[in-house]
């Protein structure tokens, strides 16, 4: 996620929108259970298995559960046996490349989708490369490895992301919507997809249509308190400015009681409460807003 102006913009790092890596071979471990997965590799690996598909193993399930950083020295381990086939190591330096992307180190996750992409070229490796490109700014090489990925799965709708992603950095916004529209034809339940084409539509104006995209954003988000916030903030400001102004400071009621130790719906509350002459309620925000980060 990375805040743009007043509008939060979201760009998914991972390798398929609403999936978990694969964990290849057999364990006594439900499907999901991440945890069971993790102490069950481990102990596989402390008793000296000569499987190195262990430590692939350990490292997808690290990830599956969220510690990314973890999973590193595993695939780090896997990397350096003889014995993956390049398909393998390639799809090794991919999850190594996502890990470091996902802990912000772009310039070396690059270096490892390179490799993954010389050993066995996969889309989702172009569409991975094409996340850091666009994470470092460099949105023609962004968009390039997008469209390789396009080419090569037109039915990778992250493919579609991160190309309308660039393009939206790029002010390009009638490619970015095409491309988040075909995120939603492939993938509906991408709410993201809604919530940048909504600020794309925000951002020309066309504050029904974002306020249509954003309520459905609103919708599939309703346990992450954090995005759930970010998208009554954007859904206020489109009400805002189509002169909606009673329904934005609905919507910015609702950022503070989500996120009080927030600024911004006090702050945007305050905007609205002012566009009304209501200075007494906008100088309250005002005073609330200051203390807050």
């Amino acid at each position: 996620m990375k805040k743009i102006n007043l509008l939060t913009i979201f760009l998914v790092a991972g390798c398929l929108f609403g999936a978990a890596f694969t964990v290849y071979g057999q364990n006594p471990c439900g499907k999901s259970d991440y945890d069971c997965q993790v102490n069950y590799y481990r102990d596989q690996i402390s008793k000296g298995t000569k499987d190195v598909e262990a430590h692939y193993n350990l490292a997808t399930a690290l990830q599956n559960k969220g510690d990314i950083a973890t999973s590193i020295a595993p695939l780090d381990t896997y990397i350096a046996s003889d014995e993956p086939k390049p398909e393998y190591r390639a799809d090794a330096y991919n999850l190594r490349g996502w890990a470091q992307q996902k802990l912000g180190k772009n310039e070396i996750a690059i270096q490892d989708f390179n490799r993954a992409i010389e050993l066995f070229p996969k889309p989702y490796f172009y569409k991975n490369r094409g996340t850091s490109y666009a994470n470092l700014n460099l949105l023609d090489l962004a968009v390039a490895d997008a469209a390789k990925a396009i080419q090569l799965d037109p039915k990778l709708p992250g493919a579609y992301f991160s190309r309308g992603y660039a393009y939206m950095q790029q002010k390009n916004y009638a490619p970015a919507i095409a491309d988040f529209t075909k995120v939603l034809e492939l993938d509906p339940t991408e709410s993201e997809a809604y919530y940048n084409r909504g600020t794309i539509y925000y951002r020309q104006k066309l504050y029904a249509l974002s306020v249509l995209d954003l309520d459905k954003y609103i919708a599939m988000n309703v346990e992450d308190k954090s995005d759930l916030a970010d998208g009554y903030i954007n859904r206020g400001l489109a009400k805002y400015y189509s002169d909606k102004t009673s329904d934005a400071i609905a919507d910015f009621t609702k950022v503070i009681e989500l996120v009080p130790d927030k600024k911004d719906g006090y702050t945007y509350r305050a905007m609205a409460y002012r566009k009304l002459d209501k200075t007494t309620l906008a100088e309250a925000d005002e005073k609330k807003a200051a203390t807050l980060k």
